[in-house]
């Protein structure tokens, strides 16, 4: 038998069962959707089928919305995006260089290099603040070597630096930290060959380290 029209509203206004959740639902996820009216028991009972009506309709509507959303954003849908449209993927600086240097500020921006950081990472598991650079250490100085500490501060490779601020155009005394380290891994076309040729040399000495 089905429900009166006073159980209807009785059973709305509760705490439990399918038209509070239901009530629930819509305030949460459907800002499409007219709450169900509940003036009076006529007109909530005449609201009901409706707003059943209404739900799958809102939530394609709603995915669909998402989805665009997705599509409109995501890096990954780049070519999904502009499927069939005449397009032009903008490429890296350091890509259009020669392919030993390129390559260098690569495995800089991934990490893939053996400086004290990431080589006592993996194959001794010390901690960050070991990881220190041994030509400092004999200089008394306890530094952990990483990509900043060779751009900047080693006096290692001061004259390979030099060099490639020289030819790179580079204006330290106008760059913080940070933005520094930031034309390090995406330098600009007049950039990328002589940042490129400075970490090739100092990857390489590294690498010999291990050999």
């Amino acid at each position: 038998m089905a429900p009166s029209v006073q159980e209807m509203f009785l059973q709305y206004h509760s705490k439990y069962g399918w038209l509070r959740t239901l009530r629930q639902v819509i305030k949460s996820q459907f800002d499409d959707i007219t709450p169900l009216d509940c003036t009076t028991p006529e007109t909530l009972m005449a609201s009901i089928p409706t707003t059943l009506s209404l739900l799958p309709k809102q939530a394609r509507l709603q995915n669909d919305r998402k989805y665009q959303s997705q599509v409109l954003t995501a890096s990954r849908l780049l070519l999904h995006r502009n499927y069939g449209k005449p397009w032009i993927q903008d490429v890296k600086p350091y890509l259009h260089i020669m392919l030993p240097y390129g390559r260098a500020i690569a495995r800089l921006r991934v990490s893939a290099h053996k400086l004290e950081v990431e080589r006592r990472r993996y194959h001794n598991q010390v901690a960050r603040e070991g990881r220190l650079c041994q030509d400092c250490a004999l200089l008394d100085q306890v530094v952990v070597e990483d990509e900043e500490h060779v751009a900047l501060d080693c006096p290692s490779w001061a004259r390979w630096r030099d060099g490639m601020i020289k030819a790179a155009g580079l204006d330290q005394s106008t760059l913080s930290r940070k933005q520094f380290m930031a034309a390090m891994m995406d330098p600009k076309p007049g950039e990328a060959l002589a940042v490129g040729a400075f970490w090739h040399r100092v990857f390489g000495k590294v690498d010999k380290r291990w050999t």
